[in-house]
């Protein structure tokens, strides 16, 4: 447990990034440089700052991490977790396009009954 009332998820993420995690994965700084490598290879320019764009961001994280994987030889238990991940985001990155053409198609039915009158 912990000396205080709850345990803490800080320590918990502390010990994550710091130990074994932060042993697979290299320093953060270097980590996270990949992950700004992928981001720029694989995310149109004009999805920054958009939810599609953060969709991609953490599409770019887990092929980060399955990057790393298949450079440091991790195995398929230990890759399972990312691909699944990845799968999951590239859903939600599909869900959120989804979202996005029906509002703009929505909104051109809607200029077009305008137009109409």
């Amino acid at each position: 447990m912990s000396d205080g009332y709850w345990p803490s998820v800080a320590r918990e993420g502390g010990d994550l990034v710091a130990g074994a995690r932060g042993a697979l994965y290299a320093h953060p700084y270097d980590d996270y440089s990949q992950v700004v490598e992928i981001m720029e290879a694989i995310c149109p320019d004009d999805l920054e700052g958009t939810v599609l764009g953060a969709i991609y961001q953490m599409v770019a994280v887990k092929l980060s991490r399955l990057r790393t994987g298949f450079d440091q030889g991790f195995t398929p238990d230990v890759m399972r977790d990312h691909f699944v991940d990845a799968c999951g985001y590239l859903d939600c990155l599909f869900g959120a396009f989804l979202r996005e053409h029906e509002y703009a198609t929505d909104e051109l039915l809607l200029d077009d009954e305008d137009d109409d009158e």
